[in-house]
């Protein structure tokens, strides 16, 4: 946008031709007020003419940039005049300083602002380490991580990768327990990510091996479980992660306790225990997993100790086509 002034008395001092985008008229008052038009710059004869290319660069950015304008202060304008703010290059004038300064301020702001955030957000790494010879849970496939080609022979690293679907921190997908179930590429993406509550059993510790965890310790945190909601419970257990107890000692959901959750309609649970019941077993599962449930069963989780009451739960599984289950990266985004 451009500054056109009506005609008046006012004129160009041609002794003192402007060098920058403001036209300084002689002081013959009254000056009229200035208005604006589509096309151009001031129209004052000798102005357009040296003005028009001298500003090229400036009328292409300001037309880029959205037409960024900034007034000057009374005492560094002439009466009518607008100061126009836009990407360099252009020529430099008397308010070329203040032209710069609130480009600057524009320009660094969303920057500022990114860094800010930056500081404020950290992420919780919610996963175990995958390793060549972990254990693995009973009767599932042994773990194996090692080099396919090396640096030394080939001059690239690739590794053979070799495990069952549920080692370490993974989610299972209906279809694990249920043949006619939603598999893994069948689930919408929205609810391995979203929001979470922690409900945390065992504040400052953790509970002892193959504790009952009944409907009355989930009752206390019922305002998490919510339609739709994505909650993660912890037990402590995943302090023994890597010891042979890990899979057999579990602290474990009694079955009145997986269909109280299953009730609540819940998007997503997760824990840090390798599977949800040893003392319920598979009925479980199914009260978990069936149809017209199906939450998604985070298993594995570590750190849980380190989370708030509310955070935002990051787990998404690999694609693969159809099946039952996949190790993740767990994380949690913390605001």
């Amino acid at each position: 946008m451009y500054l056109k002034t009506r005609p008046s008395r006012t004129t160009v001092d041609r002794r003192h031709r402007p060098s920058g985008l403001v036209a300084q008229p002689t002081r013959h008052p009254p000056v009229r007020p200035p208005v604006f038009c589509q096309k151009g710059l001031p129209e004052t004869g000798h102005f357009v003419r040296r003005a028009k290319r001298r500003s090229h660069a400036l009328d292409l950015g300001l037309r880029r940039n959205g037409g960024l304008r900034e007034r000057l202060p009374h005492n560094r304008r002439s009466p009518g005049s607008l100061s126009l703010v836009a990407r360099p290059p252009f020529r430099y004038g008397p308010d070329s300083h203040t032209i710069l300064s609130a480009l600057e301020r524009h320009l660094t702001k969303p920057l500022a602002n990114d860094e800010d955030r930056s500081k404020m957000v950290r992420l919780i790494d919610l996963s175990h380490p995958l390793e060549d010879g972990q254990l693995s849970y009973p009767s599932d496939p042994e773990i194996h991580v090692t080099p396919h080609r090396t640096m030394d022979a080939h001059g690239v690293n690739v590794s053979r990768i070799a495990m069952g679907s549920h080692q370490g921190t993974h989610l299972d997908a209906p279809f694990h327990f249920f043949a006619d179930g939603a598999a893994l590429d069948e689930i919408p993406l929205e609810r391995f990510y979203g929001p979470a509550r922690l409900v945390d059993l065992a504040p400052g510790g953790a509970l002892g091996p193959k504790t009952p965890l009944t409907v009355e310790m989930f009752e206390q945190h019922a305002e998490a479980f919510e339609p739709g909601a994505k909650v993660v419970y912890r037990t402590g257990w995943d302090r023994t992660f890597g010891r042979p107890e890990f899979f057999t000692d579990l602290p474990s959901l009694t079955l009145d306790a997986a269909r109280w959750i299953a009730e609540r309609r819940i998007a997503l649970l997760g824990m840090d225990t390798p599977t949800p019941s040893k003392i319920a077993g598979r009925e479980c599962h199914y009260a978990l997993l069936e149809k017209g449930v199906e939450i998604v069963i985070v298993e594995g989780l570590a750190n849980l100790d380190r989370l708030p009451d509310r955070f935002t739960f990051v787990g998404f599984p690999l694609n693969f086509r159809g099946r039952d289950g996949s190790p993740i990266r767990a994380v949690a985004v913390i605001e």
